[in-house]
């Protein structure tokens, strides 16, 4: 038989044909054979399983079909997803006014906050006919992707692809970066900005290797969409790029010092000069959004962001025995199970340790004999340094750090740093490729690597299931988030108010008028004039008002807009000037007798005007960057990961994924399961609350347990207690606030702690029998509390049943013990001694 490249079609051709075709044939088929083996040489195993465990990583958003759960500020990004798809629509694609806040009256949201998730929501809501629950969802998504991907690419630059597979796994699968962000804060934006960290870094890596510009052009890029993805993360991560460009710029100068000190120190230096204009470039890039917040931050009431004694930097430390505790079990039997989780995983600590130590030892072994090691294990000492100093400044013993430097209070919350922390520790896992690429058995290290990656997925396997999965469908109409500002719960889409213009003083109520024109759309018209004027609405838009007026006599005239600086008034085509109104901040301007065009518009003021000019310029620098400085060199490749080392990391995903599987039945064997009426963890009590709100008086809550940590405290110190409640009825019609008070019987107390929700969840929306609420208070004790034994005082409160205008200290439900015997208004719950 004659071969013709195909032996099932050899015996169906005459010979004749196969010996024509021979010739031709044996080339086709050995050219496809020999492209296919270089497709699969080339291909980066490596990335496609972090393109899987990526995957992986999103489970829990992809098998839900569609929303999203119930995380605290899902809310907020919600509506604001959906006004910059309004805004991009109206035709406002960079906005910087919000016209739709404080009940129609608007606020510079744009102006301040970062902007890159909204401008990628809006993107993928019209490129997949998203709403706005759904393209969050994409967003949370990209985040994963970016996240994983980054990192490898960045870790595999550094110290090879094992080591970019072990850090990737590492960071996705941090706790606090897996699941508090996305899940149980949802804050979005903050996802992002770690999502994109580990590419900036890869970008200025392969830029100090290059000195191309091309990798100058994409890391001013990288940088540059950091900068705008998150106001606080961008400063923290910026710094730590800066660091790292530093700590990688003396390295240099050390070695070059100890070669050839005059004739190589500048070629050397050349890429880290080149690093130094890529920042420049992005924070050129990003003035538009920056400067103007620096310039014109007194225009709003930015102070409110550390002025509320509920965001107190002092109440968001994270404890150690948190920190370095596992992922709680999910249980059954918890209303309020999905809690954030300040924890960055047991295996991300040891192997992070072992990383660093396995980094040093093979240092020490470079000195002994004489050989130079690879860059990448000085950098892991940087990111240890780095990890430590994060980790430290979350902790307690670390406040006076945060009260002597005034700057780090803006981050409201010290477990923010545990994401730049889950990075540093990250990288140092991926360290463990050096050693484990020495075990001298290679049966050792395929042990070894399913080893770390099955361990870091078991131990988040926990988090996988997500509860609470409340908004599967969400009106984010204009009417719709008008109707939450008027129900108090989403006013501004802040928690702290820090948007609202700075002239108004008194937050007004809001106009029937005005909201029915947003429910029905623009044109919006936003004029009041007084009794005798005509006004006649001609045009609106979110940041114009244009009327045609006619009166009599001069008059002032009132737009229900809040005034901040920017905003001018013309009549008949020339500027007048504009007065806030007293207290409630409004634009107000005087018009003359007789018919006139009037119109209300938002200008650029000059810091806006020279942000913008930067900005500007910068684009023309960056193209001329990539027009005129060389080209540079080609980054090195990096060794391929061996097929054991690819079997390994599937074995152990293959393993933590069959583990985690166990966990996603609802409920699992695995969870916990609390009967109602009962603690899960603690000391089990039963005080019932007994109120009457409106039918007579009923059973209203239960403590059911509580969990002390210690029972005996110096001045000073932090009390941290959970109260276990259980709602007693199935519908509410009012929401009680509650209080923890540490003192003495008749006496105020010594020190305290108020909630405006037990727990966080209203009663009116979440409270119900069939399970309990977890309540957790941290409260700080006087310096000078004197010595002795104190009780813990727990309670209920309310004044919309408190007689009119006497609040006091509220209505407060009666407290009966388990023998239905009262102990009055206030639960005496247990004691605590002072040395």
């Amino acid at each position: 038989m004659t071969f013709v490249g195909n032996k099932a079609l050899s015996p169906l051709l005459p010979k004749s044909i196969s010996a024509i075709l021979a010739p031709v044939m044996m080339p086709i088929a050995w050219g496809r054979f020999s492209s296919m083996k270089r497709l699969f040489a080339r291909l980066d195993v490596g990335l496609l399983l972090v393109i899987l465990l990526s995957g992986f990583a999103a489970m829990p958003l992809l098998l839900q079909p569609q929303g999203l759960p119930n995380g605290s500020d899902v809310l907020y990004h919600a509506y604001r997803a959906a006004m910059m798809d309004r805004a991009w629509t109206l035709g406002d694609i960079f906005p910087r006014w919000a016209d739709a806040l404080y009940y129609g009256y608007g606020a510079p949201l744009w102006h301040f906050y970062a902007p890159l998730s909204y401008y990628l929501t809006s993107l993928m809501s019209r490129l997949f006919a998203l709403d706005a629950l759904g393209a969050i969802r994409a967003l949370v998504l990209l985040s994963y992707f970016s996240m994983g991907i980054g990192m490898y690419f960045f870790s595999k630059r550094t110290a090879g692809r094992l080591a970019g597979v072990l850090s990737a796994i590492a960071y996705l699968f941090a706790p606090y970066v897996f699941f508090t962000l996305p899940y149980a804060r949802g804050a979005y934006p903050e996802l992002l900005s770690l999502a994109l960290f580990p590419w900036v870094m890869w970008r200025f890596t392969l830029l100090l290797i290059t000195n191309s510009r091309r990798d100058t052009a994409l890391a001013a890029l990288c940088l540059f969409l950091l900068i705008i993805s998150h106001n606080l993360m961008a400063v923290v991560l910026t710094l730590l790029l800066l660091a790292y460009l530093f700590w990688q710029t003396m390295a240099t100068m050390s070695i070059t010092a100890r070669q050839q000190w005059k004739r190589a120190l500048q070629p050397h230096l050349q890429p880290h000069l080149r690093a130094l204009l890529a920042m420049a470039l992005a924070i050129g890039l990003s003035a538009y959004f920056w400067l103007p917040i620096l310039l014109e931050a007194n225009t709003v009431h930015l102070e409110n962001l550390t002025a509320g004694a509920q965001l107190d930097y002092r109440n968001f430390f994270v404890w150690p025995d948190v920190l370095f505790g596992f992922a709680p079990l999910p249980d059954a039997g918890a209303i309020n199970g999905l809690r954030p989780v300040t924890i960055l995983g047991l295996p991300q600590w040891l192997f992070a340790l072992t990383g660093l130590v396995g980094a040093i030892w093979l240092i020490l072994q470079g000195v002994r004999s004489g050989q130079r090691r690879k860059p990448a294990l000085y950098t892991a000492i940087f990111f240890a340094i780095c990890g430590l100093i994060c980790i430290l400044l979350t902790l307690p013993l670390s406040a006076s750090v945060w009260d002597a430097i005034k700057p780090l209070q803006y981050l409201q919350f010290p477990w923010r740093l545990l994401g730049p922390a889950a990075f540093a520790l990250a990288f140092l896992v991926g360290m463990n490729a050096h050693w484990l690429q020495k075990l001298s058995r290679p049966s050792w290290q395929t042990g070894a690597i399913a080893t770390v990656v099955t361990l870091v997925l078991v131990f988040a396997a926990p988090l996988f299931h997500v509860e609470e999965w409340r908004y599967t469908d969400l009106d984010t109409s204009v009417a719709a988030y008008h109707d939450s500002e008027v129900a108090g719960i989403q006013i501004g889409t802040t928690f702290t108010d820090e948007y609202r213009p700075a002239d108004v003083q008194t937050r007004p109520g809001p106009q029937p008028d005005l909201l029915a024109d947003y429910a029905d759309g623009y044109p919006v018209d936003r004029a009041h004039a007084p009794e005798g004027v005509d006004v006649f609405a001609v045009a609106s838009s979110p940041t114009s008002n244009d009327w045609q007026t006619r009166a009599d006599e001069v008059f002032t005239m009132e737009v229900y807009t809040f005034y901040w600086p920017g905003w001018v008034a013309a009549v008949d085509g020339g500027q007048v000037p504009v007065t806030p109104s007293p207290n409630h901040g409004f634009i107000t301007f005087e018009v003359p007798a007789g018919q006139h065009d009037v119109s209300v518009y938002l200008t650029a003021t000059v810091p806006r005007l020279i942000a913008n000019l930067i900005s500007i310029l910068t684009i023309i620098a960056f193209f001329a960057v990539m027009r005129f400085l060389p080209a540079g060199a080609s980054a090195p490749a990096t060794d391929p990961m061996s097929a054991r080392q690819r079997a390994a990391v599937l074995l152990g995903g293959l393993v933590a994924l069959a583990l985690v599987l166990l966990f996603l039945p609802e409920p699992s064997v695995f969870w916990l399961n609390t009967a109602p009426g009962r603690a899960p963890a603690g000391q089990e009590v039963r005080y019932t609350f007994m109120a009457d709100t409106g039918d007579g008086e009923a059973e209203l809550a239960r403590v059911v347990g509580y969990d002390l940590g210690s029972t005996t405290y110096s001045p000073g110190n932090t009390v941290r207690i959970a109260i276990y409640w259980q709602g007693r009825r199935d519908d509410y019609d009012v929401n009680f606030s509650s209080f923890v008070h540490i003192g003495e019987p008749d006496v105020p107390p010594l020190a305290q702690a108020d909630k405006l929700h037990p727990g966080g969840y209203a009663m009116r929306d979440w409270w119900s029998p069939q399970g309990y609420i977890y309540d957790p208070y941290e409260i700080k004790l006087p310096d000078d509390m004197p010595a002795g034994e104190y009780t813990l005082f727990v309670g209920l409160y309310i004044c919309e049943l408190a007689p009119a205008g006497e609040c006091g200290n509220g209505y407060r439900p009666e407290v009966f013990d388990v023998d239905d015997a009262s102990v009055g208004d206030t639960l005496p719950l247990t004691t605590i001694t002072i040395r």
